[in-house]
């Protein structure tokens, strides 16, 4: 996209006060802190960002999702492992599945 930027603080700080709920806000997260699209974000799967018990060290992105249809490893840092957590801790409390093959952003009904 031409003339994009990155997001200053002032403007990251506002994004997550404007989010509704966890999901929201780990949505948010992940976007920010690992450079996903929004298209690569939906298609995420538990088995995608978490391991036995706890976050993948990478996240392996397959060229079906990505723009380029490129293959590419992102490594999760801390603030989205964090974010993770939380969601998995969310959506287990409100009786949502984590089950590997679920989606990690499902739709709202």
């Amino acid at each position: 996209m031409k003339g994009a930027r990155p997001l200053d603080r002032r403007e990251v700080r506002r994004a997550l006060r404007a989010c509704r709920d966890i999901r929201e806000r780990s949505l948010m997260l992940l976007g920010l802190n690992l450079g996903l699209r929004v298209g690569e974000l939906l298609s995420l799967r538990w088995r995608d960002v978490w391991a036995g018990e706890k976050p993948v060290p990478l996240l392996y992105l397959t060229k079906a999702v990505t723009k380029g249809r490129r293959a590419r490893g992102v490594p999760m840092n801390a603030q989205a492992a964090r974010a993770v957590r939380t969601l998995r801790t969310w959506t287990r409390a409100r009786g949502g599945s984590v089950d590997t093959e679920k989606a990690l952003f499902p739709g709202r009904a």
